[in-house]
């Protein structure tokens, strides 16, 4: 067995959506992952990889998996997270990076707490408005 294997080997394989690599380093190894595992498989919209993550790893995720969800486009991946990882969301960032994507912004609107209900029906009128 290499000797050298670090967090980064699961990190990469989670990032490029590779969930028998994920299981097998998980199996085998012990060195684990980074909460950059699941922010990495977002952006790839590999639902497979973030969900056995979820499951089987203990580090969980960052407000960047939302961000990265959002800025490429992954709505079913954010949708979840959104139920799962809610305690990481970071509202100001995800405004920013919804910003073109007018259905994901929707969506946010409609989850949205009342107090920040507001803040996405306006953003959400001036992306429509063009």
């Amino acid at each position: 067995m290499h000797d050298c294997c670090d967090a980064a080997a699961m990190d990469n394989a989670a990032a490029g959506g590779h969930l028998n690599v994920v299981q097998w380093l998980h199996k085998t190894r012990k060195e684990g992952c980074t909460a950059a595992a699941i922010d990495r498989a977002a952006s790839g919209g590999h639902f497979d990889v973030i969900f056995f993550l979820h499951c089987e790893r203990v580090e969980g995720c960052s407000a960047k998996a939302f961000v990265n969800a959002t800025a490429a486009g992954q709505l079913e991946v954010l949708m979840w997270l959104f139920t799962n990882h809610r305690e990481q969301l970071g509202r100001d960032r995800l405004r920013i990076y919804a910003l073109g994507k007018f259905y994901i912004l929707h969506w946010l609107k409609v989850e949205a707490g009342a107090n920040e209900r507001e803040a996405f029906t306006s953003e959400a009128n001036a992306l429509a408005q063009g």
